[in-house]
């Protein structure tokens, strides 16, 4: 009988705002790092109005935008499940302009509790900054002037964040419900290869080899299967076969339609 889905826990911590901020949330291995932007969109409770991006072991990731000018991978085709034994911490920036940076710790890889519902938020600490705020400084300041009501900009910031605001509320309850109305995206079985066979993409390196063997066996794992030695080889073989196979298209001659 193959085993639950894998969960990985990790703890999302605001950089820059002190007390920290900071999430303990499990979530899916097999969800894409796309999927897990939505985690933390309703973990922290940011409000997804901006741009963001991951950075994990020297690549960034994000989704596709052509106004941004990022030179990235699509965040949309890189599962969690192939971190597992590569990395244990990563970062995510969200809102360039604000510069909201987060590093997100791998605190374990666990199997998923029957009767549980995941994505979920077990621990955490203080309220998520107000958007556009200005970013950690901006916000240290506007804790400052809401705290001294002699301040001469109090009642406009007291207005502006809302009667109902305060720093230090953390409401788990709240963030879990947040989480179970979010669509998790998965990976799309393939679409590595289908992403590196697009136009105008450099040609693959060992880093791309290495990406596409560790997705496709995310996938079967996924799918419940034993990563024997001999699967091991076989998949290294058809990843092979495929990139030689992209590589001796890229060099044949278009022909031309003939009457």
């Amino acid at each position: 009988m193959a085993s639950g889905p894998k969960i990985l826990r990790l703890k999302v911590t605001l950089l820059g705002i002190k007390p920290p901020i900071w999430r303990r949330l499990e979530v899916p291995a097999d969800l894409s790092l796309h999927g897990l932007h939505a985690c933390l969109q309703a973990g922290l409770g940011w409000s997804d109005t901006h741009l963001h991006e991951f950075e994990v072991d020297g690549q960034t990731f994000a989704p596709p935008d052509s106004e941004s000018g990022m030179d990235h991978l699509d965040s949309r085709d890189q599962s969690l499940a192939a971190l597992e034994g590569k990395v244990k911490a990563f970062g995510y920036n969200y809102d360039f302009g604000d510069d909201w940076r987060h590093t997100i710790e791998i605190e374990a890889w666990i199997k998923a509790e029957e009767g549980v519902q995941y994505p979920r938020c077990t621990a955490g600490a203080r309220a998520c900054p107000p958007e556009d705020c200005g970013g950690d400084h901006g916000y240290m300041e506007l804790i400052e002037v809401l705290r001294d009501r002699r301040h001469d900009q109090h009642r406009e910031m007291k207005e502006w964040v809302g009667p109902r605001f305060n720093t230090e509320a953390f409401d788990l309850q709240r963030i879990n419900a947040a989480l179970k109305r979010i669509k998790t995206p998965r990976p799309k079985p393939g679409s590595l290869m289908r992403a590196a066979a697009k136009p105008g993409k450099p040609k693959l390196d060992p880093n791309d080899k290495e990406a596409l063997l560790a997705s496709m066996t995310a996938e079967f794992k996924s799918a419940g299967a034993a990563m024997t030695p001999e699967l091991g080889k076989a998949l290294l073989s058809l990843v092979e076969m495929r990139i030689n196979r992209m590589a001796a298209g890229k060099k044949s001659p278009t022909r031309k339609a003939t009457r």
